[in-house]
């Protein structure tokens, strides 16, 4: 235990006087003070402040993955071909003590930088209002839409599932009959494209009919206002059809538990399709402990159907808590991602050669990065007949299971935008990386340090 306190000792203490980690500290705090200052100039106040929340986050973040594991790859090896391993591994010093000690000090004093770099820029934030002299009204307007986090709720889909299977089994038995014998992954993508076709049809609004979405909304998320957002798509509700401009008639209607239905007012007399629409509802008195909200959206439009993906819209968005609790979530999500780079560092640089190592982990996190990208625009590529699509439509679906996008540590839209970081994103995270590759790159990482074979012979 004593070597592994003196290894972690030595190890925060050598990256305090490191360049690296010293241009890291200055560097992030002078983003974190003077980025939102030059980005906030006047005109439209929130998307400035937006502006500047994701980018100074994402910057901040971005510069201290990429130290992180730069210091985290160089100390093992500079360890190693300056012979100051060779006098340790030969004293009674367990090799994995001495891994963990690095790894441990690599998080440790990164997770320092990044706690502090959040705390200025958190003070810069809520100064800046009075620094840039704004109106009471810009005031209100940042209260509303980024200092009050609000909670989604999406429509409720009721016996989803029940639907989905009789759908697959329908056409599963039509391929049967037609003596076709699909695959695993066939069958994984006929249930998607079944999945999307039934939310499609759930979210048809025909001309001159009306269609109810309903919500359960917890009485202990209500605080400041309650919102509604909506995309409308005119016609047809095809990615590919994302460049139609169509206009479409139509109102929403709003009801609470027991009450009546009450106009939602506030919105244009078109709505033009593919376009986002963001109002704020009348007051909402939510006394249950679940609250039933049916949300009624009629098309006065006799000619054109208008469609919502049921799996981003319409949403509700309740005001849940304040910006300074939504910002330690989204500090817990990058601290995540520091340790993780550790790991990812102290791994492969105690097992291979510093050059090589680094080249390995930047390969690794952008494989992940842009088979993410890949992903979420899966359905322009899952049915393609162009083989360069397939295939790397179906490399991104494996190397996402296994590769860590560096953007899943980045939750910067979320809170830029006012929106909730919520507590399953957050599970998802530490599932998916802090309980399964943190801890394959740990083990894996003290295994291979332990076996890997180390020259006995000093060169001078």
């Amino acid at each position: 235990m004593s070597a592994f306190t003196a290894v972690l000792r030595h190890t925060i203490t050598t990256l305090l006087k490191s360049p690296s980690y010293l241009i890291a500290g200055f560097l992030n705090l002078a983003i974190a003070i003077f980025m939102p200052i030059v980005m906030i100039s006047g005109g439209d106040v929130v998307m400035q402040f937006q502006l500047a929340i994701g980018y100074t986050l994402g910057i901040i973040s971005m510069l201290i993955f990429m130290c992180c594991i730069w210091s985290s790859c160089s100390l093992i090896a500079r360890d190693i071909d300056s012979y100051k391993l060779h006098m340790i591994i030969s004293k009674p010093v367990h090799r994995g003590s001495f891994w963990v000690g690095r790894f441990l000090g690599v998080a440790i004093a990164y997770i320092f930088i990044l706690i502090i770099s959040l705390i200025f820029l958190y003070g810069s934030l809520r100064l800046m209002p009075e620094i840039k002299g704004l109106n009471k009204f810009e005031i209100s307007d940042l209260n509303q839409n980024i200092y009050i986090s609000k909670k989604t709720y999406l429509s409720l889909q009721e016996n989803l599932s029940q639907e989905i299977d009789k759908e697959v089994e329908s056409k599963l038995q039509i391929a049967k009959k037609e003596n076709q014998t699909l695959s695993k992954d066939e069958v994984s993508d006929l249930r998607k494209r079944t999945y999307y076709s039934v939310l499609s049809m759930r979210g048809e609004v025909k001309g001159g009919s009306s269609k109810e979405f309903n919500f359960e909304l917890l009485k202990s998320s209500y605080q400041n206002g309650t919102y509604l957002t909506f995309t409308p798509y005119v016609g047809a509700i095809d990615v590919l059809e994302k460049q139609k401009r169509d206009s479409i008639s139509g109102d929403f209607f709003l009801k609470v538990n027991d009450g009546d239905f009450v106009k939602i007012n506030d919105l244009p007399q078109r709505l033009v399709s593919n376009e986002k629409y963001s109002v704020k509802l009348p007051e909402i008195i939510l006394t249950l402990d679940v609250n039933k909200l049916i949300l009624k959206f009629t098309n006065s439009d006799r000619g054109n159907s208008v469609f919502f993906r049921l799996n981003e819209n319409p949403q509700i968005l309740v005001s849940y808590c304040s910006f300074f609790e939504n910002y330690l979530r989204v500090a817990s999500v990058m601290i995540i991602g520091v340790i993780l780079m550790s790991a990812i560092g102290c791994a492969l640089g105690g097992f291979l050669s510093f050059p090589i190592a680094i080249f390995v982990i930047l390969f690794y996190l952008i494989f992940g990065s842009l088979s993410s990208y890949i992903l979420s625009d899966s359905e322009l590529y899952k049915n393609t007949k162009a083989l360069d699509m397939k295939i790397g439509y179906s490399l991104s679906k494996t190397l996402v299971k296994v590769v860590s996008p560096i953007q899943s540590f980045q939750p910067t839209d979320e809170i830029s935008s006012g929106n909730l970081l919520e507590s399953s994103a957050i599970f998802e995270i530490v599932k998916k990386y802090f309980a399964i590759q943190i801890v394959v790159f740990v083990l894996g990482g003290i295994y291979l340090f332990s076996r890997r074979e180390f020259g006995m012979v000093i060169k001078k």
